[in-house]
């Protein structure tokens, strides 16, 4: 039937809109003269949802202010509303591109909170883009994953909004799904009149309206009037209701649902009537989808008045927006319509035109799944070639593999060798404290018995000068042992050292490069790493807690795991992100973390990259070091995800993986924190990081020796300015590679 391009309006739901009262006008200019805070953030949302209905235009400029002021202040949680404000507006606006473009944006956000709620918002709002644009298993698919959501949440009233557009896409598909529709509707009717809900229930009205409707044309034999009367007396129902809560949107759409109905039992003159008063309103909101519905319908008005021009004028206005808002299943069924109207005409060319551009918009919507399918098999056979073509490299780097095992066997029996030396070290150290403490307590009990009997100080100077002679001893002997625990860690060192890759390793694989290490004590916490798997090379620098002795401990544990993790893996399978995901299950593991209260808090910092210098390809990713990099002096800061290599209770599933084209002349730099860090300079401040971009933008363009020579000396006077001599706070590495 005709009237059929009703039915993909979808309600989004009913709200006493109040329009732009005193009341919020009065909330934006105290919002406005308010300090720069979260509340402001919090304000500002919630004018612009306020005003969605009103004053769309002012919405969308206040909820932009507010994103701006959350990215400000680094308040996920009102940027995340802000883009769902966004995404809403222009949901309403029948904008539907850029409604998924601000939802999706939304979601992501909510998801790195951990907002459940959120989500579940979001995930409602995309099914209805996808319901509204006809892509009917991308909306049931957002739409059970909302409802998951809010089972888990006990969220009733929101299990009933979601059994209601649920039962509008099986509506949708058509007679097949007639059943699954009911038994949707009924379970949000009883929950929305169990709760109260006012609004609900009137959306059930509309619904149920619709799927009566349904029905009765789908019948294709004996019609039943029973069920068109129920469809009326639904609509009605809904109109009535949206009277009452001002809703006018919703009264739009009502009216438009009875206009349908009147048209197709011929009641044309109280169709008209209708029709006229919801152009008006939806002119006055500037719903666009609606002022589509209603000119369609007026086209089929006049078609059935004879007067052919007039419905082509008007198929034609509510083609162009619906163009402009693309909404490809009201395109076709318009299509449809220009076809029989310029064939009643005699325009035969211009009704076939029409005839095909209503047959390409079925045949795209129902064909996409298949599409889908067939593009997922394609890539399936292309990378079942691409394993066949690796078989022959793997089997070349198999004797490579069992070397490495080799070398990291080697490794373990070093690193229980140095754990068993710094235990003996520990006990020595311990034990002479102990002695120490003892010798100084005896030392001020004898310092006392002289203050107190002076009249024995010559009876008692042999003995107090045999107590200092045998202090004098213990403290030789400490100094004989404190060399011992120097010369161990010294020892200690080398075996740190033959660990790190060679200077001919880094060449041979990384091309023109540069590396700046520099640890604060004997032993380091910071390291860096590399690694070459085929085409693909790897290298990372890697910040484990603390320094000294500590820090070399988890530099230790840091390398042995990543060898450990990189010789599991095929090269096609390496990527940035699961490297470091899986090297945080290796360290929680080993360091026994599980998030109680009296366990180690120890992990890494790092920053990682995987380069194809082949296919001028990289990715990256960091646990809080980020990436710098720098083409033709523009300079692209990559952030790192905010949690360690370690336990974190606010830790994300997977560290995220960025991928990156490269040009020639390119710079990559990463880093631990050391150099950012350093105090120093005319007033002992931190370097910064941004004093750091600066200086590599500065250098970026040389040859990597002379870059290092430059921040090296750049380092050397921010520790020595104005006479002054800074010492080194932390460990300090950075890897400069020039591409």
């Amino acid at each position: 039937m005709k009237y059929i391009i009703l039915f993909i309006a979808v309600l989004l739901g009913f709200s006493n809109l109040s329009g732009q009262t005193s009341q919020i006008d009065s909330l934006l200019s105290a919002t406005e003269l308010m300090e720069k805070s979260t509340q402001k953030i919090d304000n500002y949302n919630e004018i612009s949802w306020s005003l969605r209905s009103s004053d769309y235009e002012k919405a969308v400029k206040i909820s932009q202010t507010a994103y701006a002021l959350s990215e400000e202040l680094n308040y996920t949680a009102g940027k995340a509303l802000a883009q769902k404000n966004l995404g809403g507006i222009y949901y309403l606006k029948g904008d539907y591109g850029k409604a998924l473009e601000y939802y999706n944006s939304s979601l992501i956000l909510f998801e790195s909170i951990g907002d459940k709620e959120g989500q579940a918002a979001i995930l409602r709002n995309l099914g209805s883009v996808y319901h509204q644009q006809g892509y009917y298993d991308k909306a049931l698919e957002s739409y059970f994953k909302s409802i998951t959501i809010r089972e888990a949440l006990g969220d009733k009233n929101g299990i009933a909004a979601l059994n209601n557009a649920i039962g509008t896409v099986y509506t949708e598909q058509g007679r097949a799904h007639r059943e699954d529709a009911l038994e949707y509707y009924g379970r949000g009717l009883k929950l929305f009149e169990e709760l109260k809900d006012k609004a609900g229930v009137a959306k059930s009205y509309y619904l149920m309206g619709v799927l009566f409707l349904k029905i009765y044309n789908f019948t294709a034999e004996k019609k039943d009037t029973a069920d068109q009367n129920k469809a009326l007396m639904y609509y009605e129902k809904f109109l009535k209701t949206s009277r009452e809560l001002d809703d006018k949107r919703s009264i739009a759409q009502a009216l438009d649902a009875i206009a349908a109905l009147y048209l197709e039992t011929n009641k044309t003159q109280k169709a008209k009537i209708l029709l006229d008063e919801s152009i008006a309103i939806s002119k006055e909101i500037d719903y666009q989808f609606g002022l589509a519905s209603s000119y369609s319908m007026l086209g089929i008005y006049y078609g059935k008045m004879n007067n052919s021009t007039q419905a082509i004028s008007f198929n034609l206005k509510a083609l162009k927006i619906a163009n402009d808002i693309r909404v490809p299943l009201l395109e076709k069924n318009i299509h449809a319509e220009l076809c029989d109207n310029y064939e009643k005409v005699g325009n035969i060319a211009l009704a076939f035109d029409h005839y095909k551009k209503t047959m390409s918009l079925r045949d795209s919507l129902s064909n996409e799944a298949k599409n889908q399918e067939i593009a997922r098999l394609g890539f399936q056979r292309e990378l079942d070639k691409t394993i066949r073509e690796k078989e022959m490299e793997q089997q070349k780097t198999e004797i490579e593999n069992k070397a490495r095992q080799k070398r990291d066997d080697l490794f373990k029996i070093f690193l229980a060798f140095a754990l068993l030396l710094v235990t003996g070290i520990a006990v020595i150290v311990l034990r002479s404290n102990r002695h120490k403490q003892r010798a100084n307590m005896m030392l001020q009990q004898k310092n006392a018995e002289i203050l107190q009997q002076s009249e024995e100080i010559n009876a008692q100077k042999e003995q107090i000068e045999m107590q200092h002679a045998l202090v004098v001893e213990q403290r030789d002997e400490i100094s004989v042992k404190n060399k011992h625990i120097t010369d161990s860690i010294l020892y200690a060192r080398r075996i740190q050292e033959a660990l790190l890759p060679t200077e001919e390793y880094i060449n041979r694989n990384f091309g023109e490069n540069f590396i700046i290490y520099k640890p604060r004590d004997i032993v380091s916490g910071d390291f860096y790493w590399a690694a070459k798997r085929g085409d693909i090379s790897i290298i990372s620098v890697v910040d484990c807690t603390g320094h000294g002795v500590p820090g070399a401990f988890m530099s230790m544990l840091g390398i042995s795991f990543l060898n450990e993790i990189i010789n599991k893996m095929n090269p096609p399978e390496i990527t940035a992100g699961k490297i470091l995901t899986q090297l945080r299950i290796f360290v929680k593991r080993a360091l026994k973390q599980t998030g109680k209260d009296n366990e180690q808090k120890d992990g890494m910092d790092m920053a990682l990259l995987v380069i194809d210098f082949k296919n001028y390809k990289a990715q990256y990713a960091g646990a809080n070091n980020p990436l710098i990099h720098i083409r033709k002096g523009e300079i692209f800061h990559y952030k790192p995800d905010k949690m360690p290599i370690g336990i974190y209770l606010q830790e994300k599933e997977d560290f995220t993986n960025h991928e990156l084209e490269l040009q020639k002349g390119d710079a990559l730099y990463i880093f631990s924190d050391g150099f950012q860090d350093q105090f120093g300079g005319p007033v002992n401040r931190k370097y910064m990081i941004k004093g750091l971009k600066n200086l590599l933008s500065e250098t970026f363009d040389k040859s990597t020796k002379n870059q290092k020579e430059i921040i090296e000396n750049r380092l050397q006077q921010w520790m020595t300015t104005g006479g002054n001599k800074y010492e080194q706070m932390d460990d300090i590495c950075l890897i400069g590679l020039k591409i």
